[in-house]
């Protein structure tokens, strides 16, 4: 697991990983990753996904499936990014592939060797008499703050995105579903007026409840209201 692996290791490989990802597809990181690895691991060649398994969680304190694995491995020898020796079984990278991911993981520690010592030559400047540990401590917090800020602003754009779509649905069928297909009762109705706006709090508090499930108490209350009026109408 990462929090029993030498952060400076895993620093250095994520850097690999980072310079070797392109897209944002699920089969493309894996196929990153296990390119990363067998580009990195000269010394422990694999023959097997339950083999590659161990060295990608060694190697990046990550956990995945064999047959996800597998079917990575499988995919990339049919495509000739991977070759296999007949005689040992044991997986490398196609030669030309493999100089190809060398440049870039060399550019990748370029970056991290560029990005360590400004980083570094900030703290100094900015806390005197700080050790070597203190500062790849603090580099240690500040990219997991990061990676979680990363993780909180994904999760909110997530979020934004079904509140609107939620209200939009929501929306359609207070006002454009009777337009298709007419509600005779809703239409006749002498509280017409208030069963509208009962249904536009109620898609209001469940949009915002999905947009903030912080305040979702504060943001259920739209929604109550909406309910209660609705009945207020009808009975």
């Amino acid at each position: 697991m990462i929090s029993e692996t030498k952060y400076s290791s895993v620093f250095n490989r994520l850097c690999h990983l980072a310079a070797l990802s392109k897209e944002g597809k699920t089969r493309a990181a894996i196929d990153n990753i296990l390119m990363t690895v067998l580009a990195i691991n000269r010394t422990d060649p694999v023959s097997t996904s339950a083999h590659l398994a161990e060295q990608i969680e060694g190697y990046f304190g990550l956990t995945f499936n064999v047959n996800t694995l597998q079917a990575s491995i499988d995919r990339n020898l049919s495509n000739g990014s991977l070759v296999r020796d007949r005689e040992t079984k044991t997986l490398a990278l196609n030669p030309h592939l493999k100089a190809d991911i060398e440049e870039r993981i060399h550019a990748a520690e370029e970056l991290e060797r560029s990005v360590r010592a400004e980083w570094f030559s900030s703290i100094d400047h900015r806390v005197a008499g700080i050790t070597q540990l203190s500062k790849e401590q603090l580099l240690k917090d500040s990219a997991v703050a990061n990676m979680q800020q990363a993780i909180d602003q994904r999760a909110v754009a997530v979020r934004l995105l079904l509140a609107l779509v939620c209200a939009v649905a929501g929306f359609s069928i207070v006002f454009i579903l009777p337009m298709i297909r007419p509600w005779h009762w809703l239409n006749e109705h002498p509280k017409k007026s208030g069963l509208y706006l009962s249904g536009c709090l109620i898609v209001l508090g469940l949009s915002w409840m999905i947009a903030d499930p912080k305040r979702r108490m504060v943001a259920s209350l739209p929604l109550v209201l909406g309910a209660i009026l609705a009945l207020t109408q009808i009975i």
